[in-house]
């Protein structure tokens, strides 16, 4: 059977099992009962570099705005956009406006979808009553850890989100387990600009568990090893495209490796 098939019948599968569970709800129950997403924030940003001829100063307004439906049968979904407006002199490089003698402030005026996703929750391996399984599809946010290397970038105006499908299971307080497949990165420079995304072929895992601090401190370490200098100096998702297999590989390794050490 085909990999889309056989998604579609697990879908439908969960959705039937949602719907017996949750019989007493309506789909205009949770349409009233969802809530208006708001978050308005003011930025003002400086940069002086010696290799450009002016200084940049950016006061840029974003308005996010959307809308999360309550939950149906367990599913739910979330809509939202941003609205990115400079004000006053534009004295700044927003990566498409063309002012190259100014350092660049990656926030250009735009309105573009930020996330647009459908979830679904139910039980699976948990203990609890509560629902331990998640698949989110669409237009998400996904972080990773403080989301140096998978993550939003939510330092600036419009934040990095990715084309994905998510499974997410929490069989315990102490155990999280994400997988994702990408098809594609929406990036901070918004829809306009030619950097503003990348298809992708994706492959993210993730697991967040006790004990589990000095494994990523490792990861961490290893990458910036073998990042080129002045991907090293950036520092940033936007600017460097790590292999998630490789974070992978290297969580395995210091694993394998502590058991040794400790054996010894």
């Amino acid at each position: 059977m085909p990999t889309r098939k056989r998604l579609l019948a697990l879908l439908l599968t969960f959705a039937a099992a949602g719907t017996n569970a949750h019989a007493d709800n309506t789909l205009k129950d949770a349409i009233l009962s969802g809530r208006p997403l708001a978050d308005l924030r003011l930025r003002y940003e400086s940069v002086d570099l010696a290799t450009k001829p002016a200084e940049a100063e950016a006061v840029t307004l974003r308005a996010r705005l959307g809308y999360q439906i309550g939950q149906f049968a367990g599913f739910s979904v979330l809509g939202e956009f941003d609205f990115v407006q400079h004000l006053g002199p534009q004295h700044f490089n927003d990566s498409i406006n063309g002012l190259a003698n100014y350092p660049t402030i990656a926030d250009p005026d735009m309105a573009a979808l930020n996330r647009l996703q459908l979830d679904y929750r139910t039980k699976l391996l948990g203990s609890g009553s509560d629902p331990d399984f998640k698949i989110s599809l669409g237009r998400q946010m996904i972080a990773f850890g403080d989301g140096r290397y998978i993550g939003n970038a939510e330092w600036r105006q419009h934040e990095q989100t990715f084309d994905a499908l998510m499974l997410t299971e929490t069989p315990s307080p102490s155990l999280t387990v994400a997988y994702a497949y990408v098809t594609r990165v929406n990036r901070v420079f918004g829809p306009d600009s030619p950097a503003g995304h990348y298809d992708s072929n994706g492959h993210l895992l993730n697991a967040v568990g006790v004990g589990s601090i000095a494994a990523t401190e490792a990861v961490i370490s290893d990458i910036e090893r073998l990042l080129s200098p002045e991907q090293e100096a950036v520092g940033r998702p936007e600017h460097s495209d790590p292999n998630p297999f490789l974070v992978l590989w290297s969580l395995l390794r210091d694993r394998k490796s502590t058991r040794l050490n400790s054996s010894h």
